[in-house]
Formats: C-alpha cells, sequence, structure tokens
C-alpha cells in the first residue's frame, strides 16, 4: 500500500486505533502501516466472501483504503475504528454495485465462518486447522468449503453483509447497524435469516461428512 504523507515520529506500542489513526492524520505514516497490518486481513476476506471474486475484492479493497487516507484530516475518533472502515467499505461496495449491477466473475479462494450466537457452528464440522485429519476428511472439508462458498453467495446480499461483517469483520450488533443504516432490530433479523439460510443451504453437505471430521 502506497502512503503519502511522511513520518513525523511514532506512535507508541500499543496504541489504539484511533491513536494510529490521530497520528496518521498529522503525518505518521509508519502509524498507517500499522493500522492496515492490523485490519487487512478481516477486510478482504470480507471483501472477498461479499464480493466473490478475488479480483473484484483486490479492487474493493485498494478503493477503501484510499479513501481511508483522503480522509484522514477529517477522521474523528468513534470508539470503533473498525466499524468505520467497514462503513467505507459498506460505501465502497454501494458505489460498485451502482457501478456494475451484475458481476460475472467467478468466486475463488473463500473460506468459512463461525456462527457466535448459538446456532449450528457449521465450521467444526471441517478438519482441524492445523492440517491433521486422514486424506478422506481433507477431501471432505474441500468440498464442504466450495459449498460453503456456493452457499454465501445464495444469501440475498444484505443477509450476507450483516453475517460477514460479524463473522469476518467481528463486529457486534450495534456496530453493523452503523456500518449498514439498518436498526438494530433488522439487523439481528438479517443475521438470523442468514443463519437459517446457510444451515439450510448446508445441511446435506454436514450430513455427508465423515464421522471423524466431527471429532
Amino acid at each position: 500500500m502506497t502512503r503519502d504523507a511522511p513520518s513525523t515520529g511514532s506512535a507508541p506500542d500499543g496504541a489504539s486505533d484511533d491513536a494510529l489513526m490521530r497520528a496518521f492524520s498529522s503525518g505518521d505514516s509508519g502509524a498507517f502501516e500499522r493500522l492496515f497490518q492490523r485490519h487487512r486481513r478481516p477486510l478482504f476476506t470480507f471483501l472477498l466472501h461479499h464480493s466473490g471474486s478475488r479480483g473484484t475484492a483486490d479492487d474493493l479493497f485498494q478503493e477503501v483504503f484510499l479513501r481511508l487516507i483522503q480522509s484522514r484530516a477529517q477522521y474523528q475518533p468513534t470508539g470503533s475504528f473498525r466499524a468505520w472502515l467497514f462503513t467505507i467499505a459498506h460505501n465502497v461496495m454501494a458505489d460498485d454495485r451502482r457501478r456494475a449491477a451484475l458481476r460475472t466473475s467467478p468466486h475463488d479462494g473463500l473460506a468459512p465462518g463461525r456462527d457466535r450466537d448459538g446456532a449450528e457452528a457449521w465450521e467444526e464440522a471441517l478438519v482441524s486447522r492445523d492440517g491433521r485429519g486422514d486424506p478422506v476428511a481433507r477431501s471432505h472439508a474441500g468440498d464442504l468449503r466450495r459449498h460453503i462458498e456456493a452457499a454465501l453467495l445464495r444469501l440475498p446480499e444484505a443477509q450476507r453483509e450483516v453475517f460477514l461483517l460479524r463473522e469476518r469483520g467481528g463486529l457486534d450488533l450495534g456496530h453493523i447497524a452503523e456500518v449498514t443504516g439498518a436498526n438494530l432490530a433488522t439487523v439481528k433479523s438479517r443475521l438470523r435469516y442468514a443463519l437459517a439460510g446457510l444451515r439450510r443451504l448446508l445441511s446435506a453437505e454436514l450430513a455427508a461428512l465423515p464421522e471423524s471430521s466431527h471429532e
């Protein structure tokens, strides 16, 4: 990521996101680099899952951080830098949809999420993250990932966004409401329907997994 402000000092180790953004606004390019490293992975994963296209996600990712750089002088501490960042992402995606109502690029390289609100934790059906498990289990896990990719893209857009802001952005429901401009009841409803939809779309795939993958 290219930075356009010279460094005038360094924010202290362990500085909050708000402190780093203020430092960047004052000319500390190192503070921007730390913000970028903290948030690039969840932001890119969110954009990748939502768009279903790595190329589109790359473009949106660059646009989000470009807008962040351009708006640094107007930044006001919000208590949640990540919510502010994902609000930019929400607006970037809305602008992109207006430019191109239909995307045709195939999705690739997506990864599953996890339900934190007590619904079925469908990611637990995958083999362990450290790579253990027999080849058959790994094959089934790969198949399930592909089904999850497709299932996410079949959700209504508003449901998919709320789900991914929660699971990939790590935002609480109040901040999701801020990002999307929806009220809290609507956010809760969209998340509930998204989880129900994913369970329904994935029920057959989960049932087909070998027993060892559930251990």
